[in-house]
């Protein structure tokens, strides 16, 4: 029940799911805190008469499998239209459509690149100074087991202390 109606439970988030900051997803400011549920906004035909000058919503949305971003963008612009006719105002609405990850990500995206080019050139340093190709590191602790005192030392049996 919320707020004494019933409802359908289509899914249940991860307990680490965040919503993204509402600062990083509309491009007006607003003091959205973390949503407690997600729930689809159905506007009565009272709300509409009321909200249609304001056309100024941000939604995030799941595409379906096979349907294109363009596609989309397509039907949002159609759907805007249409609003815009019911509302008998000179307004031209448009939409924009952008994956979640851009949005989130924005302008950092290169830097985080260029940051995980940097730790990938480091490990291959190290690999390399270790005499190790980055193919036969994951056998150095089988070679060293196998081999405790390296290439042609001689080997010893190792057992935890206890009696003999």
């Amino acid at each position: 029940m919320l707020d004494d109606e019933a409802q359908v439970v289509v899914g249940v988030l991860p307990a680490w799911f965040r919503f993204p900051n509402a600062h990083t997803l509309l491009s007006y400011h607003t003091a959205l805190t973390q949503p407690d549920l997600f729930k689809p906004k159905v506007f009565s035909a009272q709300e509409l008469d009321v909200l249609m000058g304001n056309f100024n919503y941000g939604v995030i949305g799941r595409l379906k499998p096979g349907i294109t971003a363009q596609a989309a963008l397509t039907e949002l612009n159609g759907l805007g239209v249409q609003l815009a006719q019911l509302s008998g105002q000179k307004v031209a609405l448009r939409a924009v459509v952008t994956p979640l990850q851009e949005t989130v990500v924005g302008k950092s995206r290169l830097g985080l690149l260029v940051l995980l080019g940097a730790i990938g050139t480091v490990l291959l340093i190290i690999l390399r100074e270790r005499g190790q190709s980055p193919a036969r590191a994951g056998r150095g602790a089988e070679r060293r087991l196998s081999d405790p005192h390296g290439a042609g030392g001689e080997s010893r049996a190792v057992a935890p202390p206890g009696p003999d």
